[in-house]
């Protein structure tokens, strides 16, 4: 077992040295690893495999649990031949859920609703603008919560989005509303001195980067976190039954109008 254990950490070094961050797999591969230890287990068998992607999940994990545990399998059998790669195919491969497609209007509402969350504060205008851009750029939550003011160039119309996933760099084109929209923030944020010391482009309190996050502030999953005011239009459209979540926005909109 102790084998397989720095089999693991090899294969870990190897892949990370080609790029791969592996934070799931990794968390996948040690359980496994503990689970054959705690059956006596030294070898990978297609048997073992198939248990530990069954044991303590849902149906929709399975295939991805598995082809975790194939992966390794393809690198320990170079070295260790009594390993068994387990086959593909044993279990339906798993899929997104079709995601919710918001309307113009559905996402018009709930931004004209933000400026009235905090009455006397700044941050309803921050969150109207936060989200703006995420449903007219298809930005990630992250990105847009991390962007900072050299990153907003205001005279191109142009976003630089740095070091995002698989740490890659990009540049986002402004459409022409959303431009003009981020201008009247930049604006309004200045005028308040403690936003305009701030080094990032969406600004919270105490002169840090917006707090917003997707779970407790999305404007879409109202009223069930009474995030829109009762009586608001916008509630007649919460009634997905998965609750649709911010980052469904980069799903359907990309590089739209304000």
């Amino acid at each position: 077992m102790n084998t397989m254990k720095m089999s693991l950490e090899q294969y870990l070094a190897l892949r990370r040295s080609l790029g791969f961050k592996l934070q799931s797999q990794e968390s996948r591969l040690r359980n496994f690893v503990e689970y054959a230890q705690a059956r006596g287990e030294q070898y990978i068998t297609a048997k073992l495999a198939v248990e530990w992607a069954e044991h303590q999940c849902g149906p929709r994990t399975w295939s991805s649990r598995l082809s975790t545990v194939r992966s390794f399998a393809r690198h320990l059998i170079l070295t260790d031949p009594k390993t068994e790669i387990p086959p593909s195919g044993i279990f339906a491969p798993q899929r997104r859920p079709r995601p919710f497609i918001y309307s113009d209007d559905q996402i018009a509402d709930p931004l004209k609703a933000m400026p009235l969350l905090h009455p006397g504060s700044f941050r309803g205008v921050t969150y109207h603008y936060f989200f703006g851009l995420l449903a007219s750029t298809g930005m990630r939550f992250s990105e847009a919560a991390r962007l900072l003011r050299e990153d907003a160039d205001m005279e191109t119309g142009a976003l630089t989005i740095r070091e995002t996933k698989f740490g890659k760099s990009r540049y986002i084109p402004l459409h022409t509303s959303t431009w003009d929209a981020l201008r009247r923030y930049c604006i309004e944020r200045d005028l308040l001195p403690s936003r305009r010391a701030s080094r990032f482009f969406f600004t919270g309190v105490h002169r840090r980067k917006s707090k917003a996050k997707p779970q407790p502030l999305s404007p879409l999953k109202a009223p069930r976190n009474c995030i829109i005011p009762r009586g608001s239009q916008a509630q007649s459209y919460c009634v997905h039954s998965r609750s649709p979540k911010v980052s469904i926005l980069r799903q359907c909109r990309e590089n739209q109008s304000w």
